[in-house]
């Protein structure tokens, strides 16, 4: 029997941008660019405790997040997450490490930080 994704509790949308470094010029600058990978992904987003942070290596003043989505989306530690907060304003994580690929294939765990 397959348990179904509990899409009640993905109550956020992300998108999912790549980051992506380009020269700029003859001065040797470099610009980023965030092209939009994947949009419109129905999401899960848990700040993580302090021990937590540590845990997964991360002893910085950044926020840690859990993030589940649904199995599938082919996200991985090369990708950023974007959403809209409850306050309006853009939020954006860096996925750090993808934790489990498939948990018994009803969501993928993602392990992200906030970006400045």
């Amino acid at each position: 029997m397959m348990v179904a994704t509990p899409e009640h509790l993905l109550d956020k949308t992300v998108d999912v941008v790549t980051v992506t470094q380009a020269s700029g010029g003859t001065q040797g600058e470099w610009t980023e660019t965030t092209p939009t990978f994947l949009s419109g992904i129905k999401a899960r987003i848990q700040p993580m405790n302090g021990s937590e942070s540590v845990r997964y290596g991360r002893e910085n003043n950044r926020r840690m997040f859990r993030v589940f989505v649904k199995p599938g989306q082919a996200i991985t530690e090369d990708h950023r997450l974007t959403y809209t907060d409850t306050d309006s304003s853009t939020r954006t994580l860096d996925v750090v490490e993808v934790v489990e690929a498939q948990v018994a294939g009803v969501v993928l765990k993602l392990i992200c930080e906030e970006t400045d």
